[in-house]
């Protein structure tokens, strides 16, 4: 029977961990107190070389903190993963429903007759169809 073995990512240089923060557009203070690690270690790890003069889990601690911000490492680059549209607050849901409203009341009016006079020869008085 085959074993599988979780998937491990692949090695990043120092080169895609710079470019992933500054798309991000993430400090370099901010980042280490985002991944916990210190900040001379992610300077040296930003570095050219860093990969190699820091240890794995420092690398490994950034690498993650990156990717939970958004950042996506593929072969030789990094790219931004698109962010899911977040949810509308009350206020804006309301914003939306009234310029909605405006618009309907610019609508010309096809017949002046309420609603009711309109479909009052569709049903009866029960509201049955007839």
């Amino acid at each position: 029977m085959d074993t599988i073995l979780p998937q491990t990512p692949e090695p990043v240089t120092a080169e895609q961990l710079r470019a992933a923060r500054s798309l991000l557009r993430i400090a370099q203070r901010d980042l280490a107190a985002r991944a916990g690690v210190p900040l001379p270690s992610l300077r040296r790890l930003e570095g050219v070389g860093g990969t190699a003069k820091v240890p794995p889990d420092i690398v490994r601690r950034t690498r993650q903190a990156l990717e939970q911000a958004g950042a996506v490492f593929v072969a030789g680059g990094v790219q931004r993963q698109a962010m899911p549209e977040r949810p509308l607050s009350y206020e804006e849901k309301l914003a939306r429903v009234r310029a909605i409203q405006a618009e309907v009341k610019q609508l010309p009016i096809l017949d002046p007759r309420p609603v009711e006079e309109m479909f009052a020869d569709l049903y009866d008085e029960n509201g049955l169809p007839r």
